[in-house]
């Protein structure tokens, strides 16, 4: 896990935890509705989560970090003879 996936995990867990103990009255905050939107934020953070844990599994990091991991491709012109020109098959 990247350091941009735990973050957004910790992010989730903690908007959830606040969020329901205001959603639940545990938290008495009188007449501050803006609070109230906590809950779906933590549900937000766990998508994105979600989202980037996906990505790191299917290799969809930065392309500077590619090149340096995958070996290069040798390609099939390497291991075909050539081919000459004007001919037809």
């Amino acid at each position: 896990m990247t350091k941009l996936a735990k973050i957004l995990l910790g992010l989730s867990i903690v908007c959830t935890v606040v969020g329901a103990a205001i959603n639940l009255d545990w938290v008495h905050l009188g007449d501050i509705t803006g609070f109230y939107a906590i809950l779906p934020l933590g549900a937000v953070f766990f998508g994105l989560f979600l989202i980037v844990l996906i990505l790191e599994d299917k290799g969809m990091t930065n392309p500077e970090d590619q090149h340096l991991s995958a070996p290069a491709s040798e390609g099939p012109a390497k291991h075909l003879p050539p081919h000459p020109v004007g001919s037809q098959h």
